[in-house]
């Protein structure tokens, strides 16, 4: 197959015409806005693309692939240009455009390049949870791991967050639950409260004990 002709479309691509009919979708391709197969610019630099140059099935596959590659590294700096995120979240962003193959290359590359480090993004996430959020470790090792953090990674981060989950608690009632405590049914959704933040049942007693002695200390 010979190139006839290479026509320049948005998004940074070329659409890529054929001296016979191409079927974008036979080779992996992504189709431009006349059904032609689309290629990024850079690749067709690299690659020497030109009219009158002649491809096989092989070279054309190839082209294909090195352009999902790269497009879908650009996608990705773009992404991580409006947040971070976990590799595996970049990974699932990616694929929604991408084959699954160009979404690992691409992510590959970020975080060969320091662009994405899911320990530096879980160690600011535990921060959060733990010490904005008002959570257990516990919760924020899950809550961690929800977003694409590897789950041992997570826990072992969460943990290392330095906090006294019977101290949280007592905050915790005090700004949020100190009208709870009165009655049993009260009392037991004030403690499920807690423990949906990850609290263990003993940290929560011990938290309400203190709590309550030292109310009444300050009452007398």
């Amino acid at each position: 197959m010979k190139i006839v002709a290479l026509h320049s479309r948005r998004k940074h691509l070329y659409g890529i015409e054929f001296d016979c009919a191409i079927e974008p979708k036979d080779y992996g391709a992504t189709a431009d806005s006349t059904g032609l197969i689309g290629i990024d610019r850079v690749i067709c630099d690299s690659y020497h693309l030109c009219s009158g140059l002649e491809l096989d099935d092989a070279n054309l596959r190839e082209i294909v692939e090195a352009s999902h590659c790269s497009r879908a590294k650009s996608r990705a700096l773009w992404y991580l240009e409006q947040s971070d995120c976990s590799k595996k979240q970049l990974i699932e962003k990616l694929r929604r455009n991408f084959p699954e193959a160009a979404a690992i290359y691409a992510a590959d590359k970020m975080e060969e390049l320091g662009f994405i480090d899911d320990r530096r993004y879980a160690e600011r996430l535990a921060k959060n949870y733990v010490t904005q959020k008002r959570v257990a470790p516990k919760k924020a090792a899950f809550l961690m791991s929800s977003k694409g953090i590897d789950r041992d990674l997570a826990k072992e981060i969460a943990e290392d967050v330095e906090t006294d989950s019977v101290e949280v608690i007592k905050e915790l009632i005090n700004k949020k639950y100190r009208n709870s405590l009165g009655d049993e049914k009260s009392l037991n959704r004030t403690v499920a409260a807690l423990a949906r933040r990850g609290f263990s049942f003993s940290d929560i007693r011990t938290a309400i004990r203190l709590y309550n002695n030292e109310i009444e200390l300050f009452e007398e």
